[in-house]
């Protein structure tokens, strides 16, 4: 049995939170990691630079000692699965360790030949399952489409319910990858009280490539959009994750009467992997949902504006421009309306900088301008925003020329 005190002494507490990385594929290895407490999962890239989980190390493990031994790059991505607690072993003691406690050794020798049979049984099954989607991809065998469980199953019907007019039926799927961004958790509906399980974003794994200047988040390999919206199974709330932490119980009598003829007409479900015209299904829910709540302007005009960048992805000018031009109307109602939202300041500048956005897109520079000078803030304001104003006012005024 190691002694944890001498341990101790030749490494590192290291605490990780839920899906934090340990380390990631190409990463130097310096450390070796003892898991102390929690669990970590192992995953390696397969050949379509699929993200395939092989193994998962709980308390007693290590992981980590192949880079430390060799003095190569990390060979997979280690990610928490729990709150985890490890000690770190570094290259620099790792010798005196391995003298201190010769059974660690031992155990070292097992714990690799264990791990290589494991992953050549994972190897096998990945084979064994390409071939059988080969198989299935002949034409004499090829089976039938399998239905999916949300379908709008008459698109007329929904147009007249939710979609907004002008909106196409869009086949396309989220991609295999969108797996390893994404983790399944329980959550509780702030209307109706039902528990139920959905995908939320792994937060902690985005990459972000840029923020465009009306505050779209760009990432690497992942587009958060597909995920951000959550429907309660039960009687159909939709929201963002933030409105699943605000209970609203006393809305729920009045909530189920504004939307039975929804919730009668609409079998909704996601599918694994979902569909694009699963998540415009969510989004114009959530829309129902802030209407029938009594939400602030400022509820629908995010949603508007994400549903046009979601048509925008989609090169589909005319529901892209229809979808803004409701993002404006929702944000000019926010800012100026007579149920003017009860904003903070740095709502206050957002919500003037997007405008500012939304009227170049109808090419009135002035009000753009107007409207990114309103966001300067000398005091109590947002610096960051301060700069994002004045970059955009110098790119008006000198760049659209």
């Amino acid at each position: 049995m190691p002694n944890l005190e001498k341990l101790k002494r030749m490494s590192n507490v290291k605490t990780f939170k839920e899906n934090e990385y340990l380390f990631r594929e190409g990463d130097p290895g310096e450390d070796m990691f003892i898991v102390l407490s929690g669990k970590v999962a192992i995953y390696i890239k397969s050949e379509d630079n699929l993200q395939i989980k092989v193994s998962e190390m709980v308390a007693g493990d290590f992981l980590g000692e192949m880079s430390l031994l060799e003095g190569e790059p990390r060979s997979a991505t280690a990610v928490a699965a729990d709150y985890t607690i490890t000690l770190a072993v570094n290259r620099g003691n790792f010798e005196a360790f391995v003298l201190e406690q010769p059974g660690m050794a031992f155990k070292l020798l097992k714990g690799l030949s264990s791990r290589i049979r494991s992953l050549n049984q994972t190897l096998s099954r990945l084979k064994k399952a390409e071939q059988c989607t080969l198989e299935s991809h002949q034409p004499a065998s090829a089976p039938a489409k399998a239905v999916r469980p949300q379908t709008p199953d008459n698109l007329e019907v929904l147009k007249k319910l939710l979609y907004h007019e002008g909106h196409k039926k869009y086949d396309r799927e989220a991609p295999e990858t969108d797996f390893f961004y994404t983790y399944e958790k329980k959550v509780s509906c702030p209307i109706c009280g039902k528990e139920f399980e959905l995908l939320s974003i792994s937060q902690s794994k985005l990459r972000l490539k840029a923020v465009d200047a009306d505050f779209r988040h760009n990432y690497e390999e992942f587009e958060p959009l597909w995920y951000e919206i959550w429907v309660c199974p039960g009687c159909y709330f939709a929201g963002h994750a933030y409105e699943y932490d605000k209970p609203q119980e006393h809305l729920h009598k009045v909530f189920a009467e504004k939307t039975k003829t929804v919730k009668d007409k609409l079998n909704f479900k996601f599918s694994q992997p979902r569909t694009l015209d699963e998540v415009f299904t969510a989004y114009y829910l959530a829309l129902h949902s802030a209407k029938a709540c009594n939400a602030d302007p400022l509820k629908s005009a995010k949603l508007w504006l994400q549903l046009s960048w979601l048509y925008k992805d989609l090169d589909d000018e005319e529901m892209y421009n229809s979808a803004a031009a409701l993002a404006f109307d929702r944000y000019y109602d926010a800012l100026y309306g007579s149920s003017q939202s009860k904003m903070s300041v740095e709502q206050d500048q957002q919500c003037c900088l997007i405008l500012g956005e939304l009227y170049l897109r109808k090419n009135n520079k002035q009000e753009a301008i107007r409207h990114y000078h309103s966001a300067i803030r000398r005091s109590g304001g947002s610096s960051a925003y301060n700069k994002q104003a004045q970059d955009r006012i110098y790119y008006v005024k000198h760049e659209m020329k």
